[in-house]
This record gives structure tokens, sequence and C-alpha cells, in this order.
């Protein structure tokens, strides 16, 4: 596959805004952006975070607070402000927050849905669930081939 690129809407203070090409790298946490586009759209940093580098070194990075569009879609969000020559990037956290993925057959971008769960609720909540059975009288549960009565747990009786 190759590399994905998108048109990035960026506003900053007083209502500046700027677009920009920008590769996107889903391996990326954070949507980037250099130095000198930080400060032609009035940025201020807010917060500040570590961040690992492709080649394993870490290194400093300030947030900043804006609104980004891509895709029709616009949202909130923390950039990250890199260096001059650093190119801007589009990380997966803004793709998730406007509900974007990467199409990996196509190289485009797609609509999504947010996911509001994840694998360990899924196994929590199945656990839940067959707990529950076992304690609603009356039932009956599939157990392997067979249907079990759940009142006798499967001991004895079969349906």
């Amino acid at each position: 596959m190759g590399e994905t690129r998108a048109r990035l809407r960026i506003y900053g203070e007083d209502g500046k805004v700027s677009e920009v090409e920008a590769l996107v790298d889903t391996g990326s946490t954070f949507t980037k952006i250099p130095q000198h586009l930080a400060s032609a759209l009035g940025l201020q940093v807010k917060y500040g975070t570590e961040v690992e580098l492709a080649d394993g070194r870490l290194v400093k990075r300030g947030l900043a607070l804006v609104e980004v569009e891509l895709e029709g879609v616009r949202r909130p969000m923390l950039i990250a402000i890199g260096g001059e020559e650093e190119r801007p990037l589009i990380g997966y956290t803004t793709l998730e927050v406007l509900g974007l993925k990467v199409n990996p057959i196509t190289g485009k971008l797609e609509r999504t849905v947010a996911i509001e769960y994840g694998y360990i609720a899924r196994a929590v909540a199945r656990e839940i669930a067959g707990r529950l059975a076992w304690q609603c009288p009356g039932t009956l549960r599939e157990a392997g081939s067979r249907k079990v009565d759940i009142r006798t747990r499967g001991e004895g009786r079969h349906a």
C-alpha cells in the first residue's frame, strides 16, 4: 500500500485558518504541524507530552487545542507542534475522533462508526450473561450439542 495523503484544515486563534496537505500516519498518535504553521495560526501550547519517534528516540512535544476539519467533518483536537522542518501528519486519534479510517485496499479515507466497546468489554459482558443465565430458573442453555436444564446446572436432568 502507498502513502495516504489528505487536505487538513486547521482553525487557529482569531479566525485564522490554514489548509495543508498531510500524510495520514496510522502509527502516529497525534496530528502534528510544524512550528511555523502553529505560529501563523496563533496557537498556544497548553499541554506537553513525550512521544517516541520511529527511530526509538523520545522527544517532548507541545500540544495545542484547535479545531480540525477533514473530509467535511470538524471537531476540536489536541495537535502536536513539531520542528520547523517536520512534515504535517494526521495521527490516528484525529481519524478516530472524526470518524474516519484508511481503507487498506484503496488507500483512501472512509467514514467509520465509533467503537464504544472493546475486546475486554465483550468478554466481561459474555461472562456476566453466562452467570445470569445460570441464575434464571426455567431457562435452557446450549451446552455443547445438547440442551441442559440450567436449574440443575447440567447435573442429571437433560431436556
